[in-house]
């Protein structure tokens, strides 16, 4: 409890509600880097805890964070959704083929 004198205006405090969680973002990458899928820093941190060669600190804190949001299970990369579906991470070529069998082309 906090006394406060008679006469002292006070302002209210504002908080703002999101309704969608933060993590859940899409990235889009405009050029090919490596043959490696996009996934592939993830993959190698949560499999082996290794980082990228020539990742300095900042990239480190980076990837260990990023990678919390993902889960290896039976070979496979899945990123945990805000809501516990997991989400299967795929390469570029089998997301279309993903695209054209859910969509029907």
């Amino acid at each position: 409890m906090v006394d406060i004198p008679f006469g002292v205006k006070m302002r209210p405090i504002i908080i703002e509600q999101k309704y969608t969680p933060t993590y859940e973002t899409i990235a889009v990458i405009d050029e090919v880097q490596d043959t490696n899928p996009w996934y592939y820093d993830i993959w190698n941190f949560l499999d082996k805890e290794a980082y990228p060669p020539g990742a300095n600190a900042k990239d480190k804190r980076g990837i260990r964070r990023l990678a919390i949001q993902f889960i290896i299970c039976g070979n496979k990369l899945y990123k945990r959704g805000h809501l516990g579906m997991h989400k299967l991470c795929v390469e570029e070529g089998e997301s279309g083929r993903l695209m054209e069998a859910i969509h029907g082309g």
